[in-house]
């Protein structure tokens, strides 16, 4: 799915996950912008490795993320607790970030 300026979906079809699907949104708010992302993924093993291992690291991953997204375009000093919130998922999940004005 592309459709730019709103939104783009890509896919995984090689690689470490069964399943990875992450879509990124768009949204004009308020004077900035609402990035989203909306991720579903599933790992061979998940019930044995998601908790110790996939699930720590999805959360590292969108952490940083939503952390870069704010220095870059929003907060000058992103609140890490408010990021690692945003990137709790579990198996799926959706992390959004205002950024700009």
């Amino acid at each position: 799915m592309w459709e730019p300026p709103f939104r783009f979906v890509d896919e995984q079809l090689k690689g470490p996950y069964r399943q990875w699907i992450h879509e990124h949104t768009f949204k004009e708010v308020d004077g900035g912008t609402l990035a989203t992302d909306h991720v579903s993924y599933a790992v061979p093993f998940d019930l044995l490795l998601h908790g110790a291992f996939v699930g720590p690291d999805i959360r590292r991953i969108f952490c940083h993320r939503t952390e870069s997204l704010l220095r870059l375009f929003g907060e000058t000093k992103p609140d890490r607790a408010k990021a690692d919130d945003a990137a709790n998922l579990q198996n799926q999940g959706t992390v959004a970030a205002k950024v700009g004005a």
